[in-house]
This record gives structure tokens, C-alpha cells and sequence, in this order.
């Protein structure tokens, strides 16, 4: 479930950063989250959704043009 506060992001935004890098001379672009795990992979996607509402959260509260 997911939960109103956005804590600290527990799973990096990019695993590996410097392996992806190494791979420049594959035809086809690294994917950093290629070999991770189920479990990462579900949680940066709960990360994901939670940025997503609330940055629509914060759309809402915007003071509109009227």
C-alpha cells in the first residue's frame, strides 16, 4: 500500500550507474534495471507511484488562474 509521505527513496534511482555505462558499444541501450531483483524492481515502481501523487497532490493545491 502506498502512504501519503514520501519518505527517502530506500531504493536508488539507478542501480549500478557505472555498469551501465561500461556496456557503450552494445547496439541496444543499457538498461540499468535489466538484473535486478523482483522485489527492487516492485519497489522502486511503489517509489515511483508515490512521487507521481504527489506531485499531482501538489497540482491540486496550486492556486488556480481564475
Amino acid at each position: 500500500m502506498i502512504t501519503e509521505t514520501a519518505a527517502e527513496p530506500t531504493v536508488p534511482a539507478v542501480p549500478a550507474a557505472e555498469e551501465a555505462t561500461e556496456a557503450r558499444g552494445r547496439e541496444e541501450p543499457a538498461w540499468p534495471w535489466k538484473d535486478a531483483p523482483i522485489r527492487t524492481l516492485v519497489q522502486r515502481i511503489h517509489q515511483l507511484q508515490a512521487e507521481r501523487a504527489q506531485g499531482f497532490r501538489r497540482l491540486e493545491e496550486w492556486p488556480c488562474c481564475s
